[in-house]
């Protein structure tokens, strides 16, 4: 298998399943809610590709993009 073809399992795990874990074994997600520990991940990693210096707002647009509604509070 070429490291082409094993690129979307490798980024799925580092986008997924290593911050859903991760999530769950320091507390920051004590039940499933609509912010998960891959989302938050995607919502960071995606937001600062973006823009390094990115703002909340910005982030904000990048988790509504990502089909997420964020509230002020959150």
């Amino acid at each position: 298998m070429s490291i082409l073809q094993q690129v979307p399992n490798k980024m799925q795990t580092i986008l997924e399943t290593v911050p859903d874990e991760a999530a769950i074994n320091t507390g920051c997600v004590k039940r499933k809610r609509k912010l998960t520990g891959s989302l938050l991940t995607q919502i960071l990693v995606l937001g600062w590709l973006e823009n390094p210096e990115a703002s909340y707002q910005q982030l904000t647009e990048t988790a509504t993009t990502l089909g997420l509604q964020v509230s002020r509070q959150a």
